[in-house]
């Protein structure tokens, strides 16, 4: 079964933190190579999310909470996880 997946204001304002803090610190191209990188890996979500492990977290939720590692593809090859709740994902499209 495949879900619809619609980002939370919260995690776009996350990951647009994060793109600017590393734009700021490192490199703008990274930056942007990133972020790119989190929304491809996002929208991959709805397709299997059950698939996906447990969060670390999840037990401190009453719902359950998993977490989507992905390698980034900047050269240090550095991971990162995305925690979504799969019984929580609401209808109506990516909504970036």
């Amino acid at each position: 079964m495949t879900l619809t997946l619609v980002i939370t204001e919260r995690a776009h304002q996350d990951i647009e933190r994060n793109a600017v803090w590393w734009a700021r610190n490192h490199s703008l191209t990274q930056a942007i190579d990133w972020q790119e990188a989190v929304y491809r890996q996002i929208e991959t979500i709805p397709e299997m999310p059950e698939s996906y492990p447990p969060a670390p977290e999840n037990s401190t939720f009453d719902e359950e909470l998993r977490q989507k590692n992905v390698v980034e593809i900047d050269p240090a090859d550095r991971e990162f996880a995305i925690a979504f709740n799969p019984l929580q994902v609401p209808t109506g499209g990516m909504g970036r």
